[in-house]
């Protein structure tokens, strides 16, 4: 018996039922034509596959690069290009772009996707903690809705992948970019590309930022290194390698600024201020069943900021990242219909820093309860990811075929004080107007309750998945289905201390579906349609010693996708629906009840079986109007965004999710004079608005909102030859109008900024 043909026959068995069938009656090699065939740079996805602001295919969704357009998923990519037109430094800023993803200027690593929050980004498909920034990125993939065979723990909002820059054959180059700018903006990135033979290329990329900023003794430093290798061992056969080293540092860091909530019928009232009591309490005894907060406390300007609009409260406080990940790839062709494919990685991530620990203020502007906490924490990660890939053709239908398994593991190591989470240091009282904000460095060491023990986190997932991606009607009906098995485990224990009790195990164990279809209608137009469901585990360690089990999630798109107009004109416009049950949320009252902050979410209280659901429509649109003009729209309207029930708390359902604008709105163009005597001058700008949004119901069923704003930016630049290399100089003004808004969660943004660039390549 041909051999090939055993192997074949034996993995389609696995992949279970009809396809051994396929084996036996599948065409000869000969007949299979050249499109059905596989090719490695499926697996290997770069910039080639873009143009401009525009993707043509997504490596996120499907584990191979399919054609978007040809895809049942909502598919948002920003290039490359776009991130360098931007001067985009932080994913955050990126995501500004993708219709339906929120995110806060003070926390880079919980974007939210269609309404809900998670702090589980990709790089390079394997999961990735912190310092998401824009080094040596090429694209940033967002797939919306969830998303449960590929992925093991997942936001049901969508993922979150972004793609580093891979070497390139047969060249050698160095690019080089220098910025510079307001608040003492300075940031340098160079890479090196280089080739031996036409089979091996290798990157070396370096950058360094250094800035200042608006808010009082801001000051943040990154450096980045990182070096990779593809490697075509044989014609069928590639590796890819890539290790990188990435710091920042941010001084007085943004977790210092405090954006305090009141209420208006409690802030300087003469018999609030007179009654001592907090906010919560008063409210409660006085104006029962109404929110505890309505406003922002509306505090006099701190004499020590140059802005007046933000009140600092800790000094020489700070934030240490640092991320170490080493990627190992394999793909191989094992014949011209199966592959394989293996990931390796492990990454070293260390945070460490001081926070301020802030009780409501009180009627009379002060805050009686203020401290310094101090958190340090280390994360290993390993992850083992294999795949098989065959594509086939059985019964005129096309069929790309994959069974994989990812492992994943990761140690986080914290020290503890008596069990629980970081080190505090004393209760001070605090006066923004007329008390200096205190030392940050020295104050967490007056602690009285100093780090006596380590907490060890381990967590492992484990997922199993088989799926089938169909074509058939000559390429205009695309079909999607497959199931995974997830199974999640999180052990927490204390080294060297059985004295401390430890938490319950916390379990994930289930299958989830995911299902979609994509019609062409007409060429160049197409209907879909998808369904899937997610188990998200959750990680929060509960104080009271409740297991924490895992969120359910459901959800489905349907929509319209376009190609027009020789592809200058792509377009995703999707109606959603997403519920989830069984959240956790933070207790405040059980918090105050035993001495935490309400707000606090690190060994905090919690309760359990909430449900939430999202509904909305998105627009997604990129028109290349002609060569020298590019065109972004992106829009999201949310009908729903709410706690619905069953809630463990009834005064929780119709409270908004956190945060969650009504409406987005973003716009971004770009125009380039090809001829005539502006020849390589180009324009562009645009504007990204919020509606009003309530923050929610993580704060006392707060009817706290943030105001719409619209904020514009602009660029301009020029692209000409200097002693024979194409140099581009850009001038980004962000904020173009110099507009005072505040962004999620209330914290004010940054004013005007202006940022020159110049770019080459030798």
């Amino acid at each position: 018996m041909n051999p090939t043909k055993t192997r074949l026959t034996m993995l389609l068995a696995v992949l279970g039922g009809t396809l051994p069938v396929a084996a036996q009656t599948a065409p000869t090699q000969s007949a299979e034509p050249d499109d059905k065939i596989l090719k490695l740079d499926e697996f290997v996805v770069t910039s080639a596959a873009t143009s401009g602001y525009r993707a043509t295919n997504s490596i996120t969704a499907t584990g191979v690069g399919t054609q978007i357009g040809d895809t049942p998923s909502t598919i948002s990519v920003v290039t490359k290009d776009l991130l360098a037109d931007t001067r985009t430094d932080l994913i955050n800023d990126a995501l500004r772009f993708v219709p339906g993803v929120v995110t806060s200027p003070t926390n880079e690593s919980q974007p939210f996707v269609r309404g809900f929050q998670g702090t589980y980004t990709l790089r390079n498909g394997v999961f990735r903690r912190q310092n998401l920034t824009t080094w040596n990125v090429d694209r940033v993939e967002v797939i919306q809705g969830p998303s449960s065979i590929f992925y093991s723990n997942i936001r049901p909002g969508g993922v979150i992948n972004y793609v580093t820059t891979k070497p390139v054959f047969a060249q050698n180059f160095i690019d080089l970019n220098l910025s510079g700018g307001s608040y003492d903006y300075r940031r340098a990135e160079a890479a090196f590309n280089g080739a031996i033979g036409k089979n091996l290329a290798f990157r070396v990329d370096v950058g360094s930022l250094d800035t200042n900023s608006f808010r009082e003794q801001f000051h943040e430093k990154q450096t980045f290194i990182s070096l990779s290798a593809l490697w075509n061992i044989t014609p069928n056969q590639v590796v890819s390698f890539e290790i990188a080293d990435e710091e920042t540092d941010r001084r007085n860091a943004w977790s210092s600024y405090w954006t305090p909530l009141t209420n208006s019928r409690y802030w300087n009232n003469p018999a609030a201020i007179a009654s001592g009591q907090n906010v919560t309490t008063w409210m409660a005894a006085n104006y029962p069943g109404l929110p505890a907060y309505d406003e922002f406390a509306p505090f006099a300007p701190s004499p020590n900021d140059p802005y007046g609009r933000v009140t600092p409260v800790l000094s020489k406080s700070y934030a240490r990242n640092s991320d170490k990940p080493i990627d190992l790839t394999y793909h191989a062709k094992l014949t011209d219909q199966l592959a394989f494919s293996l990931v390796l990685n492990y990454a070293w991530e260390n945070a460490e820093g001081t926070n301020p620990v802030l009780s409501d203020p009180l009627a009379n502007d002060t805050v009686p309860n203020a401290a310094v906490e101090f958190f340090k924490n280390a994360r290993d990660s390993y992850n083992v990811n294999s795949r098989l890939t065959y594509r086939f053709k059985f019964a005129g239908i096309n069929n790309t075929a994959m069974l994989g398994n990812d492992n994943q593991w990761v140690t986080l190591r914290n020290p503890v004080v008596n069990g629980s989470s970081n080190q505090r240091g004393p209760t001070y009282f605090y006066d923004p107007k007329t008390t200096p904000p205190p030392n940050a460095d020295v104050s967490y060491q007056l602690s009285t309750a100093p780090l006596n023990s380590l907490r060890d986190t381990l967590q492992y997932f484990r997922g199993t998945y088989i799926v089938d991606q169909a074509s058939m009607l000559n390429d205009t009906l695309f079909l999607t289905a497959g199931v995974r098995y997830t199974d999640f485990k999180q052990h927490i224990s204390y080294p060297g201390h059985p004295e401390i009790t430890a938490q319950p195990d916390a379990l994930a164990k289930r299958w989830t579906p995911q299902l979609g279809a994509l019609y062409k209608v007409v060429k160049g137009i197409g209907v879909f349609g998808t369904y899937s469901e997610s188990v998200i585990p959750q990680t929060q360690i509960d104080a009271s010693g409740k297991s924490v089990e895992p969120i359910l999630a459901k959800g489905y798109d349907i929509g319209i996708k376009t190609d027009l107009l020789d592809g200058r004109l792509t377009s995703t416009i999707d109606y959603y629906q997403i519920n989830e049950t069984n959240v956790a949320v933070v207790d405040p009252v059980a918090n105050v009840a035993h001495g935490l902050p309400a707000g606090q979410t690190v060994f905090a209280y919690y309760t359990y079986g909430n449900a939430q659901r999202v509904r909305g429509a998105q627009v997604d649109l990129n028109f290349n109007i002609s060569d020298d003009y590019q065109l972004i729209l992106g829009m999201n309207h949310f009908f729903e965004a709410d706690f619905v029930a069953p809630q463990s708390n009834p005064l929780n359902v119709g409270v908004p999710l956190p945060y969650q604008p009504e409406n987005t709105f973003t716009v971004w163009n770009r125009y380039h004079v090809s001829s005539g005597s502006l020849a390589g001058f180009f324009v562009g700008g645009g504007f990204h608005y919020n509606s009003r949004a309530a923050l929610g119901g993580s704060f006392n069923n707060s009817q706290v909102f943030v105001p719409s704003f619209m904020v514009w930016d602009g660029l301009v630049g020029y692209q000409t030859k200097l002693l024979g290399h194409k140099v581009e100089f850009r001038v980004n003004v962000k904020n173009l109008f110099d507009k005072e808004y505040r962004d999620a969660f209330g914290v004010f943004n940054s004013p005007r900024t202006i940022i020159g660039t110049v770019s080459t390549r030798f």
